[in-house]
């Protein structure tokens, strides 16, 4: 077996990162602060990322999705409230957004438009998660012709056994020709983009299973990854956050379909689980001034002095518990 390529603690890479071969200097820079800005603890004006939830709805039951088994507020965000979104970011240095939390994006009727909208006001990355089930040639290519960066392809298994059992509501041989039928498209409107990313959830099949993963899909994706599996619904709240920083609140906010800005993807059950109900709604204010509030002050300062677990949304993260329990097995 080839040997792995690892990337952020909780995604491998089976492939080596689209990003790795960027000659944009801008996508660089991007980039670069991606990375370094959560070292320094450097905050920028703006987040440099954020997740948009295009729709709250989604189509299938994962088995190991928190939406499977949580009840939300399900709604589609309109498009007035996401060019107010894009419009306030793109002039103060938002470099990236993901269109998707916890819905399926391609249930959002404007996600083309979208996608376009925020390519012409200079967003460098754009992009979102997606089981493709509804990926039609229709919306393939008005994706592709807008200018999405990345379409990120949830995908268990290299069986129909496998893939069902995992993706339920899903048909196999349906998505696998969707995606190749998506790739062949893009081949023949000769565009590089968007790179199209296969990603499984760690599930928990033979030892060869990476290897048969990327043989499948070899002549198909651009990039392929393996993601942690996480149990989103456990409390962690005892696992001491000691010696652990996570991230993303020097990276990124999140903004759900409703308006609701929160701190990140990992702020996943119902909001009625929490005491903390978040860092304000659009309309009442700004994403600048929810990302230099005083609640997300106070988020990275129990970051950076081992507290975490003391926090509300931080507490319950299935993030922070997945890495901490993976450090405790590392321990001699």
């Amino acid at each position: 077996m080839k040997q792995l390529i690892e990337s952020s603690s909780n995604i491998t890479f089976l492939t080596t990162d689209a990003f790795s071969n960027a000659s944009d200097e801008r996508v660089k820079e991007y980039r670069r602060k991606w990375r370094e800005n959560p070292v320094q603890h450097h905050l920028e004006r703006f987040p440099i990322h954020l997740d948009i939830e295009s729709t709250s709805i989604c189509n299938l039951k994962c088995i190991f999705c928190a939406s499977t088994y949580e009840c939300y507020t399900y709604g589609t965000m309109s498009f007035d409230l996401f060019r107010q979104i894009i419009d306030e970011g793109s002039i103060k240095g938002l470099c990236s957004i993901k269109l998707n939390f916890r819905g399926e994006p391609l249930l959002q009727p404007k996600i083309a438009e979208m996608v376009a909208y925020a390519k012409r006001r200079g967003i460098l990355d754009v992009f979102f998660n997606t089981n493709a089930t509804l990926l039609t040639e229709d919306i393939g290519k008005k994706l592709i012709m807008g200018g999405l960066d990345r379409l990120i392809v949830s995908f268990e298994g290299v069986t129909p056994e496998v893939y069902e059992r995992n993706r339920v509501g899903a048909t196999f041989n349906t998505v696998v020709d969707n995606i190749r039928n998506f790739v062949r498209l893009r081949r023949s409107l000769g565009s590089a983009t968007p790179v199209v990313r296969l990603q499984t959830v760690a599930v928990d099949e033979s030892p060869d299973y990476l290897e048969r993963y990327r043989e499948f899909w070899h002549d198909w994706a651009d990039e392929m990854t393996c993601v942690d599996r996480r149990d989103e619904l456990a409390d962690y709240s005892d696992c001491s956050s000691a010696g652990w920083e996570c991230p993303d609140p020097w990276r990124r906010l999140l903004i759900t379909w409703d308006g609701q800005i929160l701190t990140c993807p990992l702020v996943n059950r119902a909001l009625n689980s929490y005491q903390w109900q978040g860092l304000g709604h659009i309309g009442e204010t700004t994403i600048e001034a929810a990302w230099h509030s005083a609640s997300m002050e106070t988020i990275r300062n129990a970051h950076c002095t081992g507290t975490a677990h003391t926090i509300e949304p931080c507490r319950c993260c299935s993030y922070r518990g997945s890495e901490l329990s993976k450090r405790l097995l590392e321990e001699p």
